[in-house]
């Protein structure tokens, strides 16, 4: 069996809910080859925090105060194209879902 370290990557969590970005944050956390760069509360500071910790995955929830999380995506998307975006949210209308793949993202996870 090959011992070689398993390649991680960083990923930013997109919530304006603390308490549920802080419990993601921690979940993955606890994943080998998972660091969690940090969080951001906003659509413009996804923006930011991007462009600073230059993440490999992005998970972005779709209610957000700012601005939805498929319009986050598509600025993240313009911003870096090599992010993978995952749309995090509690809808289950395949419209969010197509407007967040249209958008660019990776994936979408249904949390309810």
């Amino acid at each position: 069996m090959d011992d070689a370290p398993v390649a991680g990557f960083g990923v930013l969590i997109v919530d304006d809910h603390q308490l549920f970005a802080d419990g993601l944050a921690r979940l993955l956390a606890d994943e080998d080859g998972i660091s969690v760069l940090g969080v951001a509360t906003s659509g413009a500071q996804a923006l930011v925090r991007v462009a600073a910790l230059r993440p490999r995955v992005v998970l972005v929830d779709y209610a957000m105060p700012d601005q939805d999380g498929v319009a986050i995506t598509a600025q993240i998307k313009a911003q870096d194209p090599a992010v993978m975006v995952v749309m995090v949210t509690g809808s289950a209308d395949d419209r969010v879902l197509l407007a967040a793949i249209e958008a660019g993202c990776s994936g979408a996870s249904i949390c309810i």
